[in-house]
């Protein structure tokens, strides 16, 4: 998560309904590689409270459905 993006984040997880946030892919769990770079303001997770959590870099098709259904129960 980049610090230009953070806020824009916060406002937007404030004003949506839940299930709100899902962290795709390593970059967005950790940040990955980029994890210490410069304007990073850390993960995801670290600017909000994220619902699912999706390993991989890319993560397959089906397990970005699978744990988007997850919290739903659809």
């Amino acid at each position: 998560m980049t610090q230009n993006k953070a806020e824009p984040l916060r406002r937007t997880y404030d004003a949506a309904p839940g299930p709100k946030l899902v962290a795709v892919g390593d970059c967005a769990r950790s940040g990955a590689a980029f994890a210490d770079a410069y304007g990073m303001a850390g993960a995801v997770r670290d600017i909000a409270l994220v619902d699912v959590e999706i390993a991989g870099c890319s993560p397959r098709p089906e397990a970005i459905v699978e744990s988007v259904r997850k919290p739903t129960g659809r």
